[in-house]
């Protein structure tokens, strides 16, 4: 059983479309950061959590580096890492 090219390039395509919206998500959440300003009272709940969405958008970030180099089964891997996030988010974001 042979593969459909015209398949092949429309996966490709989709791949190229998700990469780019996530890619533009990354660094809308990174231009974010700037604005975060801290008042007199400090949560250091509220820290540990932007610190946790931190590391997880590194992550993210790492598993599309992966998949544009094609080693898919390194990115899958990686992504465990983002188990606090449901299985879609982890498939959209890698």
């Amino acid at each position: 059983m042979h593969g459909n090219p015209d398949g092949a390039d429309t996966l490709a395509q989709e791949i190229a479309r998700v990469n780019q919206l996530t890619r533009a998500t990354l660094e809308e959440y990174v231009s974010w950061g700037g604005t975060i300003s801290y008042g007199e009272t400090y949560y250091v709940l509220y820290g540990e959590m932007l610190d946790f969405v931190n590391f997880r958008m590194e992550t993210a970030d790492s598993c599309l580096l992966m998949i544009e180099r094609r080693k898919i089964a390194d990115s899958l891997g990686l992504s465990r890492g983002l188990s606090g996030l449901s299985w879609s988010t982890i498939c959209y974001l890698c």
